[in-house]
């Protein structure tokens, strides 16, 4: 198997990077959240004696990551992408989500902006009433994951 580090340089970045040149793109959002997500997997496999000792350690590192609301977000879209509808993640599902006008002036839309948002593109729900863009909550994952693994990055 790929190591985690390469996994990350060779597949999340570019395809996170990918979404964030065309933000509004569903499919570029899907992908990019999915593959962020699978990171813990290349994270806890690699150096696991076998599969079933590297499980245990992607179960340990999903849970920890459950503390960071982006890294709930981007779970979330990401298995609402693959399964439609996560009956222990409510509020996603593969249709909610919206393309956002950023909210800046001149193209700033009354129901179609979020106050604070300057970026817009693919928004989706978060599980709650809150709106939140994919490309702050998988900005907030990566970083997330670049301090708590530093390998990835070194």
């Amino acid at each position: 198997m790929i190591s985690a580090r390469e996994y990350y340089n060779q597949i999340v970045r570019p395809t996170v990077d990918e979404f964030f040149g065309n933000n509004k793109d569903l499919r570029l959002a899907m992908l990019a959240c999915t593959v962020t997500l699978h990171l813990l997997d290349y994270i806890g496999q690699n150096g696991a004696e076998n599969a079933k000792q590297g499980d245990k350690k992607v179960n340990g590192l999903k849970k920890a990551a459950q503390d960071q609301f982006a890294f709930k977000v981007v779970e979330g879209f990401a298995l609402a992408s693959k399964h439609c509808n996560v009956a222990s993640l409510p509020g996603f599902d593969s249709g909610q989500h919206m393309v956002a006008y950023p909210a800046v002036c001149g193209v700033a839309r009354c129901g179609g902006s979020f106050l604070g948002d300057t970026v817009g593109g693919v928004t989706v729900r978060g599980g709650t009433d809150r709106h939140v863009n994919l490309m702050g909550a998988l900005t907030e994952t990566q970083r997330y994951f670049e301090s708590e693994f530093p390998e990835l990055v070194q």
